[in-house]
């Protein structure tokens, strides 16, 4: 389910708008609902947006892309609707304090047991932490190039919608 959430063409249904924190703030918990007391929280100078998605199928998608050029660091994280809350499929990630672009992803599919949860079980990162990486440079400074790193490693139709 997972992988296959992942590769399967998808488009936007409703663009997210980038917002820009100034102080330590939290997301409304209803941006990406994780779990019902733990709001998604972010420090100065994090740019964030969230971009509602519909998969082949119909179904609903969450995708929150999230960096700080200031620290490089980045977040790009896959969630399926399910009722109020989301079930996180996929983080795609990269941190200044130990580079290399890496997912983080079950092997197995999730379950309901995995709602609200932000480490699903059985999940690995991809690649492994002390493994060869094909990118290790952080080149995500701007809104359009983390969108764009975003929506191409979770295959978002932009064609169409004209998003970037």
């Amino acid at each position: 389910m997972v992988r296959a959430a992942i590769a399967a063409r998808k488009r936007i249904t409703e663009p997210g708008a980038w917002k820009l924190i100034t102080g330590t703030s939290k997301m409304p918990k209803t941006a990406f609902p994780i779990g019902t007391n733990y709001p998604v929280t972010f420090t100065r100078n994090w740019h964030w947006r969230v971009d509602r998605i519909t998969g082949p199928s119909a179904e609903n998608y969450r995708l929150l892309t999230a960096f700080n050029g200031n620290i490089e660091e980045f977040r790009a994280w896959f969630a399926l609707e399910i009722g109020k809350s989301t079930t996180l499929l996929a983080r795609y990630e990269f941190h200044g304090s130990h580079p290399g672009w890496h997912c983080h992803a079950p092997c197995d599919d999730v379950g309901t047991n995995d709602l609200g949860a932000l480490r699903t079980r059985g999940c690995r990162r991809f690649p492994l932490s002390g493994r060869f990486h094909r990118s290790l440079e952080f080149d995500t400074t701007s809104e359009e190039r983390a969108l764009t790193r975003s929506f191409l490693f979770y295959r978002i139709d932009t064609e169409s919608g004209g998003l970037l």
